[in-house]
C-alpha cells in the first residue's frame, strides 16, 4: 500500500498526491470497483474517466487553477468524482456541512472566496439564501423543477456538466492544496484551514491508522463526507489502499450490520456517539455475522471491548484536529484498553507542554503541540487570518489548543480543551457562532454559551441569556427563533435566564463557573417537548 514514508527520495514524496495514486490503481486494476453508492459503481478507469469529464465540464464553466470550489453536498460517488474533477483542473474544494445555514453559512461562502459550487438540490435553496454575493456558476446535482433566473449567476446541472468532454488532469504536488476544511471558531467566526495533498491522503491512512493490511478492503462511509473523517477515512483511504469505497447514504443504527454486510465491508470510520447508538440497539445474530474487520473510533467508547466482541471487529483510534493531522494512534489492545489517545504517531514529534512552551512531566496536564518529520503534513495555513496563524504557530510547533496528560508508558490522554467550543453529534460547534444568533433576539442583551456533558458520550449546548428591561421572552419562544435560524446540531438544549453573569477583572465572561453549574432545574428543550426539524 502506498505510503509517504516508503517514497525514498524526495522527489518520489513531492508525487504522494491524490491525481498520482489514482493513475496508479488505474494502470495495476482499471477494472476493479473503486467508488459505488446504493445507485452506481464506478470502477478504477471509470472513475478516472467520468471525473476528467466532469472536470471537463467545469473547466468549460470557468473554474480553473487555484479556484476554491464550494461542495454542499449529499453522500453520494458524486461527492467522490466532484473532489477528484476539481482537483484534477488544479482547484481546491471546500466541503461545506449540509446542516448549516443562515449566518454560519453565509460566513463560509465569504470566507472561502469561492465564486462557484456544486449543490445538491435540496439544499439549493438555503445555499442561494446564504449568498450575500451571486456566486458566477452553481452546478445543481438533482431535479431543482423549474429552473430559477439568478441575476449574474450561471446555473447549470450535474449531468449535463458531467457529460463534458474530457480534460487531461493537471499534475499536483503534495504541498498543494487539495481541500480547505472548516474549523469551529474559538474566538471569532469558523476558520478554513489549507489542507494538502499530502495531508489529505495521511491522516486516515488505511494501513497507519486503520491497520488495513488484507487485499481489497471495502471502507464503509457513514460519516458524513463533508467532514475529514468520511472523504479521507474512505474515499482517499481506499484510493491509497487499492480498495473500493462503498458510500452510504445515512447511517442507521438498527441495520448497520446487515447493510455492512451487504456491502461486503471490511473496514469503516464511526464517530463515538455511533458507537453508542449501535450498542443501545438489542443485540441480534447477524451482529456477530458483520463482515467488518476494522473500526477506527474516535473517540473510544467506555464500552469499547463489549462493541468489538458483539461485532468482531477490531477497534483502532486516534487524536488530532482538522489542522494537525492525526498525531497519536492507538493500534494496541493495551491502549485501547486504557481508553488512551494513543502514542505518537511515526514521523510526528508529540509534546505536552507548558504555557510557555516548556514540556511537562508525565502525569501533569499541558497543550499538547506537534510537527511532522517531513513537510505538508500538518494542516497549513488558516485562511486569510494572519492572527491565528500566528497563535497556533510558535517555536517551530502547531498548538493544538487542547489540553492532555501522558502517563510514564507514553500513552495519552485527553483531558479538556482550552478553545472554547462545543462537541456535540460529531461536530464542532462554536461557542461564538450560538452566541451571535442568540444575541439576533431583539430581547437578549447578554448570552454566553457553554457545553455540559449528557449522556450517549455526549455534550449539549447551554446557553446564559441576560433579557433586556421589560423583556417577556420565553425558553421556547427563544429556542423557536433559533431553529429557524441555526443548523439543528447547534440548537441549544439548555436555556437558563440570568440577572447576570460572572466576569473577570477585566469583563470577560467566566465560562468555567458556568460550565460546573448544575442542570437542575433548568429549562430542558427535549423535556419541554419542542422539536428540531430534520
Amino acid at each position: 500500500m502506498n505510503d509517504p514514508k516508503d517514497a525514498g527520495a524526495s522527489h518520489d514524496f513531492e508525487d504522494f498526491t491524490l491525481t498520482s495514486l489514482l493513475r496508479r490503481q488505474v494502470d495495476e486494476r482499471p477494472g476493479f470497483s473503486a467508488v459505488r453508492d446504493e445507485a452506481c459503481e464506478f470502477t478504477y478507469a471509470d472513475l478516472w474517466t467520468s471525473a476528467a469529464k466532469l472536470a471537463g465540464g467545469l473547466s468549460s464553466l470557468g473554474v480553473a487553477e487555484g479556484d476554491h470550489v464550494l461542495l454542499m453536498l449529499d453522500n453520494s460517488a458524486d461527492y467522490a468524482l466532484a473532489v477528484i474533477a476539481v482537483n484534477f483542473l488544479g482547484g481546491v474544494s471546500v466541503p461545506v456541512n449540509t446542516m448549516h445555514k443562515g449566518t454560519i453559512l453565509e460566513h463560509v461562502i465569504r470566507d472561502s472566496g469561492a465564486t462557484k459550487a456544486i449543490v445538491e438540490a435540496n439544499h439549493f435553496d438555503t445555499f442561494l439564501v446564504a449568498c450575500a454575493e451571486p456566486m458566477k456558476t452553481i452546478v445543481v446535482r438533482g431535479d431543482l423543477g423549474a429552473t430559477p433566473a439568478i441575476p449574474a449567476t450561471r446555473l447549470a446541472t450535474f449531468a449535463e456538466v458531467a457529460a463534458a468532454e474530457a480534460v487531461v488532469p493537471l499534475e499536483r504536488k503534495v504541498w498543494d492544496t487539495l481541500l480547505i476544511g472548516y474549523t469551529s471558531g474559538t474566538t471569532g467566526s469558523s476558520k478554513g484551514v489549507k489542507l494538502s495533498n499530502g495531508y489529505a491522503l495521511t491522516v486516515s491512512h488505511p494501513v497507519e491508522l486503520q491497520k488495513v493490511t488484507w487485499s481489497d478492503p471495502v471502507f464503509y462511509v457513514v460519516c458524513p463526507m463533508f467532514h475529514i473523517t468520511g472523504l479521507a477515512g474512505g474515499l482517499f483511504a481506499a484510493i491509497t489502499a487499492g480498495g473500493t469505497t462503498h458510500i452510504a447514504s445515512r447511517f442507521s443504527a438498527s441495520t448497520f450490520a446487515e447493510d455492512a454486510t451487504r456491502a461486503g465491508a471490511t473496514a469503516t470510520t464511526l464517530v463515538g456517539t455511533m458507537a453508542d447508538f449501535l450498542l443501545r440497539q438489542p443485540p441480534k445474530p447477524s451482529d456477530a455475522d458483520c463482515s467488518l474487520r476494522s473500526v477506527a473510533m474516535i473517540p473510544v467508547h467506555p464500552r469499547v471491548e463489549e462493541f468489538a466482541d458483539r461485532f468482531g471487529v477490531e477497534v483502532r483510534t486516534s487524536f488530532g484536529s482538522t489542522e494537525s493531522n492525526a498525531i497519536l494512534t492507538v493500534d494496541d489492545r493495551e491502549g485501547i484498553a486504557r481508553r488512551s489517545c494513543g502514542k505518537p504517531r511515526r514521523g510526528f514529534d508529540v509534546r505536552i507542554v507548558d504555557e510557555h512552551d516548556m514540556e511537562v512531566p508525565p502525569g501533569t496536564v499541558g497543550e499538547v503541540i506537534a510537527r511532522s518529520d517531513r513537510p505538508w503534513l500538518i494542516g497549513g495555513e488558516y485562511l486569510g487570518n494572519v492572527e491565528a496563524n500566528a497563535r497556533a504557530w510558535r517555536n517551530g510547533w502547531f498548538h493544538t489548543g487542547d489540553l492532555l496528560k501522558r502517563d510514564a508508558d507514553g500513552y495519552h490522554y485527553f483531558v479538556d480543551r482550552t478553545k472554547d467550543a462545543i462537541r456535540r453529534r460529531g461536530e464542532n460547534i462554536s461557542s461564538v457562532e450560538v452566541e451571535r444568533e442568540v444575541l439576533a433576539h431583539p430581547e437578549v442583551e447578554v448570552c454566553a454559551a457553554v457545553a455540559v456533558d449528557a449522556e450517549h458520550m455526549e455534550q449539549e449546548v447551554k446557553i446564559y441569556v441576560v433579557r433586556r428591561a421589560g423583556s417577556t421572552l420565553t425558553e421556547e419562544v427563544l429556542v423557536k427563533f433559533l431553529i429557524d435560524r441555526m443548523p439543528r446540531y447547534s440548537v441549544p438544549r439548555y436555556v437558563k435566564f440570568v440577572e447576570d453573569l460572572p466576569r473577570t477583572a477585566t469583563a470577560k465572561i467566566r465560562k468555567d463557573l458556568l460550565r460546573k453549574e448544575s442542570n437542575d432545574d433548568v429549562w430542558d428543550r427535549e423535556t419541554a417537548g419542542v422539536q428540531v426539524p430534520r
